[in-house]
């Protein structure tokens, strides 16, 4: 299930403040930023695993997982984050999903 922001009018205010505070805190950025690489999420494994085995044919699993997760957000994070645009109906984030797909097996496979 897809959380959509019009659900959740505050999180807009509270993300705007977020980012204020990071702007302000260049240490804090890194900090999270650290903390967060430290982990690996179930796609980066999935795609390194992937990788590793051969059924991807790419030399740095982490430049794949960061262009499939790029375009992802370039539909489905960033427009809703900086421009306040309404996130995608289910029938566009299938087809966004489905291209992000199809854009990586044909570029690695």
């Amino acid at each position: 299930m897809i959380v959509r922001q019009a659900e959740f009018p505050s999180r807009a205010h509270c993300i705007d403040s977020i980012i204020a505070e990071l702007m302000h805190s260049p240490e804090l950025i890194t900090n999270v930023m650290q903390a967060l690489n430290k982990q690996e999420s179930p796609l980066a494994a999935w795609f390194n695993e992937a990788c590793a085995a051969g059924v991807l044919k790419c030399t740095d699993p982490e430049i794949v997982v960061t262009q499939f997760i790029a375009v992802i957000k370039g539909f489905c994070f960033w427009p809703q984050l900086v421009q306040g645009e309404e996130f995608p109906d289910d029938e566009k984030s299938a087809l966004i999903a489905q291209t992000a797909i199809e854009m990586i097996l044909k570029q690695y496979t």
